[in-house]
């Protein structure tokens, strides 16, 4: 493009527009990942080219550009792409984390009360089938029928 198209161009929109001073003028720039409206960058100013840049008309944006060629905007794409799953496995971790939290809590206070039952009471009656109480050392770590609750003493 040379200045005579642009100017064009700008007169053109200019003329179309009904609020031209509402208008930002921007460099388009590619955002990794972006959700939205097109990213610019605002320009800062505009100059004439001199010396080497004669015949330039230098457009100087309000933050630095550089250009990247295809292979590493291919690897910065895999790079979000691959921090996004990340991000998306730690909520979910973060989710589970406190779902498994809130469970160990009732776990928690249902070994507390089978505590306390074994703790006011003498056993288990209708157990044996034969009208004994099956008591409670009987059913706990070292009785003669601990499998019954060798996983509760565990869990405690």
């Amino acid at each position: 493009m040379n200045l005579s198209e642009l100017k064009k161009m700008v007169d053109e929109l200019h003329s179309r527009s009904a609020s031209p001073e509402e208008v930002r003028v921007g460099i388009v720039i590619d955002v990794v990942g972006s959700v939205g409206g097109t990213p610019i960058i605002n320009i800062k100013r505009i100059a004439k080219g001199f010396d080497w840049d004669n015949n330039k008309l230098m457009i100087y944006p309000e933050q630095g550009l550089r250009k990247t060629d295809a292979d590493e905007l291919a690897k910065l794409r895999k790079e979000a792409a691959d921090l996004g799953w990340s991000v998306y496995e730690s909520i979910n971790l973060k989710r589970e984390v406190r779902r498994q939290s809130d469970r160990i809590q009732k776990l928690n206070k249902a070994i507390e009360s089978v505590r306390g039952l074994i703790n006011q009471s003498e056993g288990v009656a209708g157990l044996h089938l034969n009208g004994d109480i099956a008591t409670w050392e009987e059913l706990q770590r070292g009785g003669r029928f601990e499998e019954w609750l060798i996983d509760f003493n565990e869990a405690e």
